[in-house]
């Protein structure tokens, strides 16, 4: 009976059971769409990531499941096996072959021990919010006041389109509460991923993450909405086209905090949006293929 390599990983953490766990899966080249699923369902996490190899030894495809379907990306499952592949190959740099384009992933060391991995972000995009702004305040537990007037309710993409909801301080975020029946018709209707809820205190960008309409009511920690988020923030303004640094911690209901470390790189006018962070492996082990 054949085996492939399997891995649970606390990904935005440098803390067991803390951040946002994914499956990994090494390799999937033998596994239709249909087993894949199957193993997710297994897995029984958010999302399961499997990487398929390919002739060439600096590229991977790679596709990504919740428990109930296949997704185009998922950042915190890609940090997860870019953690992986870190401590396994000691990767320095690698292209993922994605349903939304290549990503990038790179590894950092200090004396030879991997610290921190980073994805390059799909190029980001931002449009209107076509539906009602009121309908989906209320949806999620919220007054108007505890909206922040300075930023547009506007929708953003690097990898799935996210709508995102600026709040006047931590505690309102800390307290919502939505109606996850509703809140799940309302994002598949408009074919929205998630709903990403920000604010600021001195040291971060705070957020939170909600993601029924994709089997995720609501998700840890979420790399691929906080890489939408900065391009948000640089499409409107918030932040200048240049070189920085930004970390965000996100915060949710289920005690598993994160960090996630953004880098903006801008070179001849070219944008570039790394998200990364630490992670920690906390199950490794096989899974015989029938």
């Amino acid at each position: 009976m054949s085996k492939i390599n399997v891995f649970i990983v606390d990904s935005f953490t440098s803390e067991q059971f803390k951040g946002n766990p994914a499956g990994v899966v090494l390799y999937g080249n033998d596994l239709s769409a249909e087993y894949m699923q199957k193993i997710a369902q297994e897995i029984n996490l958010s999302e399961t990531v499997f990487a398929i190899k390919t002739d060439n030894s600096d590229r991977l495809v790679v596709r990504y499941f919740t428990r109930t379907q296949e997704i185009d990306f998922c950042g915190h499952a890609t940090l997860a096996l870019a953690w992986i592949l870190g401590k396994k190959a000691k990767l320095t740099k690698l292209t993922l072959a994605t349903n939304v384009g290549e990503v990038l992933i790179f590894g950092e060391y200090e004396e030879n021990e991997l610290k921190r991995v980073f994805m390059k972000q799909v190029a980001p995009q931002v449009k209107a919010f076509t539906g009602n702004n009121l309908e989906l305040i209320r949806i999620l537990g919220l007054e108007e006041t505890d909206i922040d007037k300075r930023y547009p309710i506007k929708l953003a993409y690097t990898g799935n389109w996210d709508i995102f909801i600026p709040l006047i301080n931590s505690q309102i975020i800390e307290k919502v509460n939505p109606n996850i029946a509703k809140l799940k018709e309302h994002n598949k209707y408009y074919q929205i991923s998630s709903t990403h809820l920000f604010t600021f205190t001195d040291k971060y960008i705070v957020t939170r993450n909600f993601s029924p309409a994709v089997g995720i009511d609501e998700d840890p920690v979420t790399g691929s909405s906080t890489g939408a988020l900065i391009g948000y923030f640089l499409f409107e303004n918030f932040l200048k086209f240049e070189n920085q640094n930004i970390d965000v911690m996100q915060i949710n209901s289920l005690n598993r905090p994160g960090l996630i470390n953004v880098k903006i790189v801008v070179e001849k006018d070219n944008l570039a949006i790394f998200v990364g962070g630490s992670a920690v492996c906390v199950l490794e082990g096989n899974l015989f293929l029938k």
